[in-house]
């Protein structure tokens, strides 16, 4: 719940930006240096997926513990959402230097198997359906 004005001010930071630089109101982009300085300038958006993705990534635990999933149910969704922000970062290729691209798409996609491993590997006991 804390983390939601933070991705409100990132997102009113984004749809800011290209309004600001055209402006050539540099100083915007300053205390949001984090937000823009990692991407290609064509991709400046990314700041904002990239917390969003980070966010959605750290929710599913909680989630799955709310709802009372049993890993055999939070290891896919896990490795689902890592497949598709994979995907996502694949068809952009966001960063500013193409080895990071490739470093930031393998480590995603070495994720997504560790998590269907793990799901996998799930005891016999731990099958319940959804609930424990």
């Amino acid at each position: 719940v804390c983390v939601l004005p933070f991705v409100a001010v990132c997102t009113y930071a984004t749809v800011k930006y290209t309004a600001e630089m055209t402006q050539g109101n540099f100083r915007f982009s300053h205390p949001f240096n984090f937000l823009f300085s990692r991407w290609r300038k064509q991709r400046y958006y990314y700041g904002l997926v990239f917390v969003v993705r980070q966010f959605t990534l750290s929710f599913i635990p909680s989630v799955a513990e709310m709802w009372q999933w049993s890993l055999l149910v939070q290891l896919p969704v896990l490795g689902c959402s890592l497949a598709l922000w994979g995907g996502f970062l694949m068809m952009h290729w966001p960063w500013r230097f193409g080895v990071a691209n490739v470093a930031d798409a393998s480590v995603t996609m070495i994720f997504v198997a560790f998590a269907c491993v793990a799901a996998a590997l799930q005891k016999p006991a731990d099958l319940s359906v959804v609930a424990r």
